[in-house]
């Protein structure tokens, strides 16, 4: 069953910039809300049946994994009956952001020590007129941002 006032809410950004912090404060703050964390469903994506062409294979390689799993995520998603679904996940890209169809992206821009190379090389700045950048977390931040999104219609 479709939930058509459900709201999706991704909170993305590169390893460390405290994606899964920021979420369960989200979820404690939005009744009837759902955390994806991506990290815990990665390890149930299929990833033996990439067709890597090209001349950058482990780019190539890399960017197919992030979409094959916003696929998944977002079937995870379609399936959730709640109020609001919070996604935390990379999302490097600008086509795994697109995917998750999300109502409202959060981009916490936190990290100056980028440790993760593939990830950083493929990471995208791209930001739809949906997304909210956070360069520092805080509780007053996460309060409006909240406020914010209850009163979506």
């Amino acid at each position: 069953m479709v939930n058509f006032k459900q709201k999706v809410i991704l909170v993305y950004g590169l390893p460390g910039s405290g994606k899964t912090t920021f979420s369960k404060e989200l979820e404690k703050r939005l009744e009837n809300s759902s955390l994806i964390h991506a990290d815990n469903v990665r390890k149930d994506v299929n990833y033996e049946n990439l067709d890597l062409r090209g001349n950058n294979k482990n780019m190539a390689f890399h960017h197919m994994k992030e979409v094959l799993l916003a696929k998944h995520l977002k079937k995870l998603i379609d399936s959730k009956d709640n109020d609001y679904v919070i996604v935390d996940f990379v999302a490097p890209t600008k086509e795994s952001r697109t995917i998750l169809c999300a109502n409202v992206g959060v981009w916490l821009d936190t990290i100056q020590n980028k440790k993760y190379k593939d990830t950083t090389n493929i990471f995208s700045n791209y930001q739809c007129d949906k997304t909210i950048k956070f360069d520092k977390i805080t509780k007053a931040g996460i309060d409006k941002l909240c406020q914010n999104i209850k009163s979506m219609k």
